[in-house]
């Protein structure tokens, strides 16, 4: 067997261990309280989540470092081919243009607790709250708040919240392109 499938199988075999183990933690932790979203109503332990995808990610790990130790055998390393500018151009601009019609324009349909989490912040921003104090950004303060003060008028509309969140990615986007 190669090192390569070796260790995809180690990390395989880690993460569905760490899926086994995932449901017998989950009443270690306890329902948000206070609330009055879907989370809080249905009494699901929200921090579970994150510690699902930790022991996923870790299992997975450690699965991949542990069977690929075992083979004894080290990979040969060959560096990858570099693409022109010119397939980098052109990959960015398609990503650009999908990330305008596919992901975040702004009349696609709203999902009630992503955009409330987004915009709550920005409305009681507006509403005199201060930041940190009487506010706490989930997603740092430019995603839940800063932005959506700004932008979201009188009377509030989403809508230009999200056509400013649609520049900003699309912008990072071709920011983000390797050199």
């Amino acid at each position: 067997m190669s090192h390569a499938a070796r260790t995809a199988l180690g990390s395989l075999a880690g993460a569905f261990i760490a899926a086994v183990i995932a449901p017998l933690i989950r009443p270690l932790f306890s329902v948000p309280g206070g609330g009055v979203g879907f989370v809080t109503v249905a009494g699901y332990p929200k921090g579970w989540d994150y510690a699902v995808v930790a022991l996923l990610i870790g299992g997975a790990f450690l699965g991949g470092v542990i069977a690929s130790w075992k083979s004894g055998e080290a990979p040969a390393v060959t560096p990858p081919p570099h693409a022109s500018g010119t397939v980098v151009w052109i990959t960015a601009a398609i990503v650009f243009v999908l990330m305008l019609f596919l992901h975040d324009h702004p009349y696609a349909p709203m999902d009630p607790f992503h955009e409330g989490e987004h915009l709550t912040p920005g409305f009681l921003l507006r509403s005199g709250a201060h930041p940190y104090r009487d506010v706490f950004f989930l997603h740092g303060f430019a995603v839940d708040g800063g932005l959506d003060a700004l932008t979201l008028g009188d009377p509030p509309s989403p809508r230009r919240s999200r056509r400013c969140s649609m520049r900003r990615r699309s912008r990072f986007s071709f920011r983000s392109r390797p050199r």
